[in-house]
């Protein structure tokens, strides 16, 4: 063979590979303000700190970098209700983020605090299903996508957010909701317009939702997602919680072509790390790296970053002295059924949950871990009365799952909020002890003649919608499914916080005849 055309070969085949390109994405999601590292069972996961250091490592150690989060910094510690925000972005600036989704919780506080969190971002803020024009404070702070530039590739990042927004969040009337579907293919087919042939959809629909919405686009290659908590990868996840799926996730879209789905479970306790490799057509070709991290003790915090906690937490042990109520009378979590603090729990977390139409709130007995004495009422002496984060999830119940959860040996007696009344006969075999079930004086159990019960909605918390204390119903529930990520104890200290003084009472919510 000729000299030259041997090096003309070779240069095509050098020219050829130089055209492949190789993005790594780094991603969080639900971080719900999780400043600080959560405790599992004695062990500690996540930290802002810990996060820093994974963010520096994998800066150094991959090509062409991106770092995303797909919404729910906002809600679920005490640094959130001290900074509204704040904190967790001093974080997100210092780790110098490419793009952040909206999330449903961003807006739990009204569009105000949300502009505030906006305003000084350094990255942009995303999501293409929502209409701002009618909103002053936010209409020029967020967009429907951001370009990045990276290595001289441009890649395309489109925000989505969970249509269930204003039944789950405080947006208000001056935000209006776009199609999911239509929305994101016009954002994806503007920057296709552009030439960005690379696009990702950060979004904060849910697992399900992301992996429902694919094969309805075209022109996407990644979904980075939120929303549904949904831990993905082979990996040994803390608490005894098993993964959802691989990690990515591969789809196809409407024409056939793959896309990757990732997600990275909660509160900072994953942190995402994807390598994509794409043609010179902007088609994925391959991934590596296909798990994500398990930020755990063994991995070292951040100087700079740790120091910055550190200082954040001084106010926060200040607000746990800070009272929120008073009650001349106590609370007691006994009392062989109906309990005075099961009954105030379980309003404070019906109340919380308004908005979603959720008639029925369910709390498990022992997620009560002390009584409330006469007195002033704390941020701590609630943070006692349940120190374990559960958050509340709102559930789509037929009648026969909300039944079969009173009907085992362990879930006796599941406190029930005001308006539900539950009647047992301990005489009657498991199965059979619920005789009775009124919501708001209409009768659930027996079903009256000629009417036709639908669906019920009711809240609880997370312990209990996965299938905590035996109550299997509610983890093989086929309807709906929000975790809402609201902490219980917070709901209780929102609660309390509008009623300057409580007292303790029973008012017949739990009845038993017979007993055995």
């Amino acid at each position: 063979m000729k000299p030259f055309l041997v090096a003309s070969l070779l240069l095509g085949t050098f020219a050829c590979q130089a055209k492949d390109f190789t993005l790594t994405v780094l991603h969080t999601n639900d971080l719900h303000a999780r400043v600080e590292p959560s405790a599992i069972k004695g062990k500690t996961y996540g930290g802002y700190a810990r996060h820093m250091t994974l963010v520096e490592k994998y800066r150094t150690e991959d090509e062409n970098v991106i770092l995303l989060n797909a919404g729910d910094t906002f809600q679920g510690t005490l640094f959130f209700t001290q900074y509204k925000g704040l904190a967790d972005l001093s974080y997100m600036n210092y780790a110098k983020y490419d793009g952040m989704a909206l999330g449903n919780h961003e807006f739990d506080k009204g569009v105000g605090t949300l502009a505030e969190f906006c305003k000084r971002a350094t990255f942009p803020i995303l999501s293409a299903n929502l209409d701002f024009s009618a909103e002053p404070l936010l209409k020029d702070l967020v967009k429907p996508y951001t370009v990045l530039t990276v290595s001289g590739e441009k890649i395309g990042v489109v925000g989505l957010i969970t249509p269930d927004l204003f039944s789950i969040s405080s947006p208000g009337p001056t935000v209006k909701m776009k199609p999911l579907v239509e929305s994101a293919q016009i954002a994806i087919d503007e920057l296709e317009k552009q030439g960005i042939n690379k696009i990702v959809l950060l979004t904060h629909i849910g697992f399900d939702e992301d992996s429902k919405l694919v094969p309805q686009l075209r022109g996407v290659d990644i979904v980075v997602g939120g929303h549904s908590h949904s831990p993905l990868g082979e990996i040994e996840l803390p608490g005894g919680r098993r993964n959802e799926g691989k990690y990515p996730f591969e789809s196809k879209d409407k024409v056939g072509s793959k896309v990757l789905i990732t997600q990275a479970w909660e509160w900072g306790k994953l942190f995402g790390r994807l390598k994509v490799t794409f043609d010179d057509k902007g088609v994925v070709k391959s991934f590596r790296d296909g798990r994500p991290i398990l930020v755990d003790e063994s991995i070292p915090e951040q100087s700079v970053m740790k120091t910055a906690v550190d200082a954040f937490t001084l106010p926060i042990m200040a607000m746990r002295q800070t009272q929120v109520s008073s009650t001349p009378t106590g609370f007691t979590r006994s009392g062989n059924g109906e309990s005075e603090l099961g009954n105030l729990i379980c309003d404070s977390m019906l109340a919380k949950v308004s908005a979603s139409g959720a008639l029925i709130a369910i709390m498990n007995p022992g997620g009560i871990r002390q009584n409330i004495e006469a007195g002033p009422i704390s941020y701590e002496t609630c943070i006692n009365v349940q120190p374990f984060g559960n958050t509340l999830v709102v559930l789509d119940l037929n009648l026969g799952e909300l039944k079969a959860a009173f009907e085992n040996d362990k879930s006796y007696f599941l406190q029930v909020s005001k308006g539900f009344e539950i009647t047992y006969d301990f005489s009657q075999p498991i199965g059979e002890r619920v005789i009775s079930m009124k919501i708001n004086g209409n009768q659930l159990w027996p079903i009256p003649p000629n009417v036709r019960i639908g669906n019920i909605k009711i809240v609880t918390n997370n312990f209990l919608a996965g299938g905590g204390d035996s109550v299997t119903s509610f983890k093989e529930a086929k309807g709906a499914r929000i975790d809402t990520g609201f902490v219980d104890v917070e709901a209780l200290i929102e609660y309390l916080k509008s009623r300057p003084s409580v007292s303790a009472g029973k008012d017949g919510r739990i009845k038993v005849v017979n007993k055995s």
